[in-house]
């Protein structure tokens, strides 16, 4: 048998070794809260960082909305001014059309009126009926053709400037070329015969007729 130990003795042993213990214990969770407070401080600074990406990647966003808005209010600027380049464009085409229509009207009318006036020896010129002015316009307009064939010019000035017999003068600059009488009107163009005192090779496009 072994030797049992005083009864002090035992008591003083059972105590350091709870010490011992107990000082472990508190030991090891002061490590424990050392670690937990490490790692907390760890997740708060990758919650900030991850705070800051996100306001990053959030501005960037807004940033990129804002310049896809901006790009489609100049898309959609740029579309509204090529449908209204476009309207313009097609009515500048039917202007033109009937401008076109009506002048090759002017010239075939006055071509039947000279071969008929050739083969009666009298110039015979149906008048279309059209407003009655107590002068003719004195606003400027251009020589647009010329027939040296027939001795006849057209002219862009119509029904609310000239009417059938006005006596017109054509002008280049400021010299006279011809004088010419008005024989056919329609809305925007007019024909007219050059006076036999006057050659018509002297008229050329673009010359000017007003009133004299």
């Amino acid at each position: 048998m072994m030797p049992s130990l005083p009864r002090g003795m035992f008591w003083l042993t059972t105590m350091s070794v709870l010490a011992v213990g107990l000082a472990a214990i508190t030991w090891m969770e002061r490590e424990s809260r050392v670690r937990l407070v490490r790692t907390l401080e760890q997740a708060l600074v990758q919650q900030q960082q991850l705070g800051q990406a996100l306001g990053l990647e959030r501005r960037r966003t807004a940033q990129a909305q804002l310049a896809v808005e901006t790009k489609n209010r100049e898309v959609d600027a740029l579309v509204a001014r090529l449908t209204g380049e476009q309207a313009t464009s097609t009515q500048l085409r039917q202007a033109l059309a009937e401008h076109q229509r009506q002048l090759s009207a002017l010239q075939t009318d006055l071509v039947l009126a000279q071969q008929r006036a050739t083969a009666t020896g009298a110039v015979e010129i149906a008048r279309i009926t059209v407003p009655i002015h107590t002068r003719a316009a004195r606003s400027l307009a251009k020589v647009v053709a010329v027939n040296p064939e027939w001795s006849f010019v057209v002219f862009d000035a119509g029904w609310d400037q000239v009417n059938i017999g006005d006596v017109l003068s054509v002008y280049r600059q400021e010299a006279l070329i011809a004088r010419v009488q008005v024989e056919r009107v329609q809305q925007r163009l007019a024909a007219a015969r050059v006076l036999p005192a006057y050659p018509v090779d002297a008229i050329a496009i673009d010359d000017q007729v007003q009133a004299p």
